[in-house]
């Protein structure tokens, strides 16, 4: 339910900050793919898919980061 209800998520800001960044499109998917984990048996101990959560989180929302603003030098013309 998490990964669901998180992926709509950024989708939603992703809509609600003017679209056009695909990144967040990849960034949802990733998240929605960790919904059905449980019922495939993978990670039946919660402790082991919160550590696998935490980690996706972590490493994605930096990424998301560099890449918003990668993205907004580009459309200002400003630095890299």
């Amino acid at each position: 339910m998490t990964g669901l209800t998180s992926a709509a998520a950024l989708l939603l800001y992703r809509a609600g900050t003017g679209g056009g960044r695909r990144h967040y499109v990849v960034a949802a998917a990733l998240v929605a793919a960790m919904a059905p984990l449980p019922a495939l048996g993978l990670g039946d101990d919660k402790g082991t898919l919160v550590l696998v959560w935490i980690g996706l989180v972590g490493l994605l929302f930096p990424v998301l980061g560099l890449l918003d603003h990668r993205e907004l030098a580009r459309r200002t013309g400003k630095g890299t």
